[in-house]
């Protein structure tokens, strides 16, 4: 565990989007919670909304989507202008991304994240990616592992002692795409044809709809036993919040790659075991033991690094304050 020597009474605005994606919102409240627990005094507000006040931290949580969502695209400019605001009153700041780096979304936020003279640019994942960022926008990159907060620890250990029935053998949830339509009929034709699929057509993934919101896509992962996805692009990507979305639900994550895992991706990566390869995945997934790598799967997570071990290391890192101990994962 890592702590942050005399961290005082500190105040720090967490800008969080409210009228697009509430999947950002959900990380926001949790990064809230972690910097609760490290001793700040927290703010969470959409940008539009947010106090004005000197902060010690503003941690803005996909900066794409919190600009326009300040006021549609026609308003990014007006967007920009306060967050520039915001972080010019603020001792330090950071952008928050979740995203795969070779992707537009991420050269998007980085644009965006110099335009607003954000010095970190955090990527909250489960992998470092800063050897496949483009040198031009490798400025200010700073991975954390995405890790639970110290207080869902527990009840993830009580998942070992508590199974429910799973009658689904396997969910599917993701945009409709074409080559995500062909990956669940290999599913049903060559695994089983009683799984659980949701491939909606893109857009806003609002709490009310029309998308599965967090506590529908929880009820049917709790009914699951594996949670089955591909990527919608090529690049290498491990997405953390899904393999939390199965962990929460006691589901077993699977992702599915479209190219095995390097020497390398192997080295930075947890839960390799998981991880299956577009060749064969189905044949693997028919002869895992659903017990054996549940169970597994759980003590691993909660060994890893907490969300508050990795915020604690990065704010100790820019406010130059002295940490004590190490990272879990060092």
């Amino acid at each position: 565990m890592t702590e942050i020597a005399a961290i005082g009474a500190n105040k720090t605005a967490l800008v969080v989007l409210g009228t697009i994606n509430y999947y950002y919102d959900m990380i926001g409240e949790r990064v809230a919670v972690a910097l609760r627990v490290l001793g700040y005094t927290v703010t969470v507000a959409p940008l539009r909304t947010v106090p004005g006040a000197h902060y010690d931290w503003c941690f803005f949580v996909n900066l794409y989507e919190v600009c326009v969502g300040y006021g549609g695209y026609g308003a990014v400019d007006e967007a920009v202008d306060r967050v520039r605001s915001l972080v010019a009153d603020s001792e330090h700041s950071a952008t928050v991304l979740l995203e795969c780096v070779a992707t537009r979304w991420y050269a998007e936020s980085y644009r965006l994240t110099e335009r607003c003279g954000i010095p970190v640019l955090l990527d909250l994942g489960f992998h470092d990616q800063a050897a496949m960022v483009d040198p031009n926008m490798r400025k200010g990159y700073r991975f954390a592992f995405n890790g639970l907060l110290r207080t869902e620890i527990p009840s993830v250990r009580a998942l070992l002692d508590a199974p429910l029935p799973r009658p689904v053998p396997w969910t599917f949830v993701g945009h409709l795409e074409p080559k995500r339509v062909k990956f669940v009929e290999r599913l049903m034709n060559r695994l089983d044809t009683n799984g659980f699929v949701y491939l909606p057509t893109l857009a806003h993934m609002k709490a009310d709809g029309p998308h599965l919101n967090a506590d529908q896509l929880r009820a049917a992962l709790r009914r699951t036993r594996y949670y089955v996805w591909c990527a919608h692009h090529d690049y290498f990507y491990i997405e953390s919040e899904r393999f939390k979305d199965a962990l929460f639900a006691g589901a077993v994550p699977i992702k599915v790659l479209q190219t095995p895992l390097t020497a390398e991706q192997s080295a930075i990566v947890p839960f390799g075991y998981v991880l299956l390869d577009d060749a064969d995945f189905d044949t693997r997934l028919a002869a895992m033991d659903f017990e054996a790598i549940h169970r597994r799967y759980i003590e691993d997570f909660c060994v890893l690094p907490t969300l508050e071990d990795e915020l604690a290391v990065v704010i100790g890192e820019a406010a130059g304050l002295p940490i004590a101990g190490e990272p879990a994962h060092a």
